[in-house]
């Protein structure tokens, strides 16, 4: 989680107000201390803009969906930042993923940010 929170920028108090948590709260998940409920688990990862699934997957749990294989919401921000990348800088973005969250969510990103990137091309060759 560290390393997520780093590259967004964003402060531990700053993560548990938008997973809607305490910093008390956020920092017992943070020490291991118990279980994390799943509503918490779902929480972190749209703080952390991680795929549903993400903190199951990194913590082993049983039965967990690997996240590649769950759609992931995109923020407005990162919609605008995708209309703007080319497509040399779209790859080097799924670079910059394969070092963060290695190789597996890299590709699911690249796959989904491919296909939302062609959409929107579509979208402005198309007439109206």
């Amino acid at each position: 989680m560290d390393d997520q929170r780093t590259e967004l920028g964003l402060t531990w108090r700053e993560v548990a107000a938008l997973a809607k948590m305490t910093y008390e709260g956020l920092r017992s998940v943070r020490n291991g201390s118990g279980g994390i409920p799943k509503l918490t688990r779902r929480k972190l990862e749209t703080a952390l803009r991680w795929p549903n699934g993400e903190i199951d997957r990194i913590l082993g749990q049983p039965g967990s969906v690997a996240s590649a294989d769950i759609p992931r919401e995109w923020t407005p921000d990162e919609l605008q930042q995708l209309r703007q990348w080319s497509l040399d800088e779209l790859i080097e973005e799924g670079r910059r993923k394969i070092k963060t969250h290695g190789e597996r969510y890299a590709a699911q990103w690249l796959k989904d940010a491919a296909a939302r990137k062609s959409e929107m091309l579509s979208r402005e060759d198309s007439p109206l």
